[in-house]
């Protein structure tokens, strides 16, 4: 065990050189030399690169492990002075946040469970960690446009919904 823990040990540090000393290798080619060398080991094929097997695999993980929307922002119509209820349910949140964005203005109406915007009319609900409500209270028809409820992700993860705003 101990002599194939040192020969990945040996590997790892050799490929690392290899990335970090030959240009044709890190940027996607290997050499005549490259080869030479992964091939005085006698390894096979699979085991040049260990972290190439697994790294989809990880990634695979990683992806699925990231918070996403459970469901799309629904479009919502709703009549001038009547309140509006946008929702934005997340699964696998965990210590990521969500925020809701007027998107036309580029207003943050809330981070989290906090209310941005100075507006008297916008509160936000949430419940379960999953669900966050942005309420417009008494719509005015300047109300209507695109909501963007956004997760702090790298890259960020975002949808929109529209809001409709009709008369009376």
């Amino acid at each position: 065990m101990m002599v194939k823990f040192k020969r990945w040990k040996l590997v790892g540090f050799l490929l690392f050189l290899l990335i970090l000393f030959d240009t044709d290798f890190c940027c996607g080619r290997r050499t005549r030399q490259t080869e030479s060398m992964l091939e005085d080991f006698d390894i096979g094929e699979s085991a040049k690169f260990p972290y190439l097997q697994y790294g989809a695999e990880i990634q695979a993980k990683i992806k699925s492990s990231l918070p996403r929307f459970a469901q799309p922002i629904p479009n919502v119509t709703v009549t001038i002075g009547k309140d509006a209820l946008l929702p934005c349910v997340v699964d696998n949140l965990r210590s990521y946040k969500v925020a809701w964005v007027r998107v036309d203005t580029q207003t943050i109406l809330t981070i989290h469970q906090a209310v941005i915007t100075r507006n008297p009319r916008i509160t936000l609900s949430y419940s379960d960690h999953r669900s966050w409500f942005l309420q417009i209270k008494n719509t005015h028809e300047s109300d209507r446009g695109w909501y963007m409820c956004q997760i702090n992700t790298d890259p960020m993860r975002s949808l929109m919904g529209y809001l409709e705003v009709v008369g009376k």
